[in-house]
């Protein structure tokens, strides 16, 4: 897959919008030796899901908390904490994460 594809795939993802064909697609990308360096900020996500692939939990709400987890350690990308703002500005949060929203200043 080519850039492009990725980076619509990863938006289509964060908004919790691909199939699961799609996820599979992205799973595959990122097993890959090489990587887009644009796309290194994501890696450690799917890559983790994938050692650990239980399936039990929503992958979104897995990502978001490692993101949060970086934002409270002064760690997180300026990409990072776009995909926070835009995961909390839907109405699709996880029970467990709602509490963030208005730690984070997101409240709408």
């Amino acid at each position: 897959m080519n850039k492009l594809d990725i980076d619509q795939l990863l938006e289509k993802f964060w908004s919790a919008g691909t199939t699961e064909q799609e996820e599979k697609e992205l799973k595959a990308y990122f097993e890959q030796a090489e990587i887009d360096e644009s796309h290194t900020y994501a890696a450690p996500f799917f890559v983790d899901f994938v050692q650990d692939n239980s399936g039990t939990e929503d992958i979104t709400h897995l990502i978001i908390q490692k993101l949060i987890g970086k934002y409270f350690d002064a760690t997180s990308s300026q990409e990072e904490e776009q995909l926070i703002h835009e995961y909390f500005a839907q109405d699709a949060i996880h029970d467990d994460l709602k509490c963030y929203k208005g730690l984070l200043g997101l409240s709408s």
